[in-house]
């Protein structure tokens, strides 16, 4: 008798190890599943960015090398994408479009907004002391 409770209580214990470390298995394998995925979408974001760089500054060689050929926008953009696609060949075609976006979009604000708009003081103050000079050189 006493033999039969030992062997059950040895049963107990073990089954009780097994269920306690399926669990801990199932929380260890969900957790690094969700490190696995947290570490693509990380790099997949560091690989978009560098690829954002090097789209800024292949922009700017592009505008030099087709500085001679009017209308070459479309041209500029698929030499772009065939270049990126060069050096970050892991880039989705949806993220060469928003890089080729960003990337004009960003030098529209930067560059080409500044020139085509002039200075208009914005106020009657910036007015005035921008009249003042103008005034003593009529005298």
């Amino acid at each position: 008798m006493e033999n039969e409770l030992f062997n059950l209580l040895i049963k107990f214990i073990l089954a009780a190890l097994g269920i306690v470390g399926t669990y801990a298995l199932t929380r260890l394998s969900s957790f690094l599943d969700a490190k696995k995925s947290t570490t693509v979408a990380t790099e997949g974001a560091i690989n978009y960015n560098r690829a954002l760089e090097v789209g800024k500054g292949l922009y700017l060689l592009l505008e030099k090398e087709f500085s001679g050929i009017t209308k070459a926008g479309l041209d500029k953009k698929s030499e772009m994408e065939k270049r990126l696609l060069e050096i970050f060949p892991q880039i989705s075609a949806v993220e060469l479009a928003a890089i080729n976006k960003t990337v004009s979009d960003e030098i529209k604000e930067k560059i080409i907004t500044p020139l085509l708009t002039p200075d208009v003081p914005k106020t009657l103050q910036e007015s005035s002391e921008a009249i003042e000079p103008l005034k003593s050189t009529l005298v």
